[in-house]
């Protein structure tokens, strides 16, 4: 016999939490559930450290290229954030 508390309701929020943990969209995990609201969708993927921990570096990720995006663009035009531009002559 099953406890009471393993229910079919307890087995979808988990299901669903584990959709969130593996990093599914949004779009995803409602097409799955077969939610009809984003809504109603989220109430049924529990935020977890899993889920904090990959937002966490996909940020730094995306900090990492916009800063080397800069640098080489900075290299390109020759310039360097260490030395005042040079002055234009006239």
């Amino acid at each position: 016999m099953l406890p009471d508390d393993l229910t079919l309701a307890a087995c979808r929020h988990g299901g669903m939490t584990e959709l969130g943990d593996a990093g599914l969209p949004e779009q995803q995990v409602i097409a799955l559930s077969d939610h009809r609201t984003p809504d109603a969708a989220r109430g049924y993927v529990k935020r977890t450290e899993v889920q904090r921990e990959a937002a966490l570096l996909k940020r730094r990720a995306w900090v990492a290229a916009v800063k080397e995006e800069r640098v080489e663009g900075e290299q390109d035009r020759g310039e360097s954030r260490n030395r005042a531009p040079a002055a234009e002559s006239e």
